[in-house]
């Protein structure tokens, strides 16, 4: 009898530890796919941006390579262009003219469903490094974030290049992973370096993301591993890959010179460009406020990280993912990555814009899945209440998290009709507290 007893309560705790979530995470996966689909079909205002975006690309799609030379020789004559996203991105304008002339579609609706399939890829990839890094009920949590995030539906159905970013990063995060855990397969180092290259030709963030990157392999590396060999490789063949991919871009529109002068209107442009003053601008602490926009329970959640990992650490609690060496650092590098680049977005000028920061999006709701696992791992041990009737309640919190995050991108991003990231009403509310409501 005590037996059967043990085989019960053992398939029990494969159920509450294995099952249970798999089923979950499957279902709110369902329903993340489900929502950016969803959300393609109401998508009606567009921001100058993606008009700009889309004229491009059509050029590209018309011209060819020579596309990015006559939209360099444009983009340098008119004045008025350079308030707007310059022709140097060649890899999303490519990618977007690509994917024109093989639908035979040349509206906007094409860069929107690029978006979309990033988004959903961004979903399957932080399942991947869930599974792969930590755990199931982690993976879970941080799934129903990500998947109902106000601000990742909306960047979902745009025709922006940040949910590609967003999804690249997360790429990004999930092969220095893998080199941090196994540093001997070349594979991922080759990724890692041909990845970080390309970076360059989507948007200059993915650039100081893959940096980061790097900066957290070097570290463990040379602390924890002692391979010096690999981390001077590593450093040579990454600035070689930037460096080629950079010069492929500057080919591309036409040589240096046209680089210098993009950069440099950009550059004189921003402190007269209205939007820019107003919405992404202010104290560089906005932008840690505006990851509240992402997840409102995440982001105060996310305030019992430092307690949990300086106090948590005894000996009773040796099995927790935060204590197993390798996950430890891994947790630690991915909290590195996320706050290094939300502080340099928040102190450069005209930066403060939650779009920008897209990369950090997977590894921010990673740790934040990872607290809210160690609570509920705190709360089961102490709580007087019985396992079955804890995790309904669980189950409700999760549902309630969910609509409260879908709720909020509907009421920001549909009924009001507005394309502006959140970063406007965090400003108007935090620095000019006389312009609320």
């Amino acid at each position: 009898m005590k037996h059967c007893n043990k085989n019960a309560g053992d398939e029990k705790n494969f159920f509450l530890k294995k099952s249970l979530p798999a089923i979950f995470i499957l279902l709110i996966l369902c329903i993340g796919i489900g929502l950016r689909l969803h959300n393609l079909s109401i998508n009606t205002h567009r921001s100058p941006d993606e008009i700009i975006y889309t004229a491009q690309a059509k050029t590209i799609a018309k011209h060819g390579i020579s596309g990015f030379k006559i939209l360099a020789k444009e983009y340098k004559r008119e004045k008025k262009l350079w308030f707007f996203p310059p022709p140097t991105r060649v890899g999303y304008l490519f990618l977007l003219s690509s994917a024109m002339k093989i639908s035979n579609h040349f509206d906007v609706s094409v860069g929107s469903k690029i978006s979309t399939i990033s988004s959903i890829l961004s979903l399957l990839i932080l399942i991947l490094i869930g599974l792969r890094f930590f755990n199931a009920w982690t993976t879970l949590f941080a799934l129903v974030f990500l998947s109902t995030s106000p601000i990742a539906l909306n960047l979902a159905r745009r025709t922006w290049q940040d949910a590609l970013v967003g999804c690249l990063g997360a790429l990004l995060i999930y092969l220095s992973c893998e080199i941090i855990s196994n540093p001997r397969k070349k594979i991922w180092y080759v990724l890692l370096i041909i990845l970080g290259g390309i970076g360059i030709l989507i948007k200059a963030t993915l650039v100081l993301f893959f940096g980061l990157c790097v900066l957290w392999i070097l570290w463990n590396f040379i602390v924890y591993k002692k391979r010096y060999k690999e981390s001077i490789l590593l450093v040579c063949l990454s600035g070689i890959s930037v460096a080629l991919f950079t010069g492929l871009m500057i080919y591309a529109i036409g040589g240096m010179s046209n680089l210098i002068t993009i950069w440099s209107h950009v550059k004189n442009a921003m402190p007269h460009n209205l939007f820019a003053i107003k919405y992404q601008n202010g104290p560089w602490y906005l932008m840690f406020f505006a990851l509240s926009s992402l997840s409102a329970f995440a982001f105060y959640l996310l305030f019992f990280a430092i307690p949990i990992l300086l106090f948590f650490d005894n000996k009773k609690h040796r099995s927790s993912i935060l204590h197993k060496q390798k996950s430890t650092r891994i947790l630690l590098g991915l909290l590195f990555i996320t706050t290094t680049l939300t502080l340099i977005a928040g102190i450069t000028p005209y930066c403060l814009n939650i779009r920008y920061i897209s990369p950090i999006f997977v590894p921010y709701f990673l740790i934040v899945g990872t607290i809210f696992y160690r609570l509920i791992q705190m709360l089961l041990k102490n709580l007087p209440i019985k396992q079955g009737f804890f995790f309904f309640l669980l189950i409700c919190l999760l549902a309630i998290i969910a609509f409260q995050g879908y709720y909020n991108f509907n009421n920001y991003f549909i009924k009001t009709s507005i394309h502006k990231t959140p970063n406007a009403f965090l400003i108007q509310n935090f620095y000019h507290p006389r312009n609320r409501g």
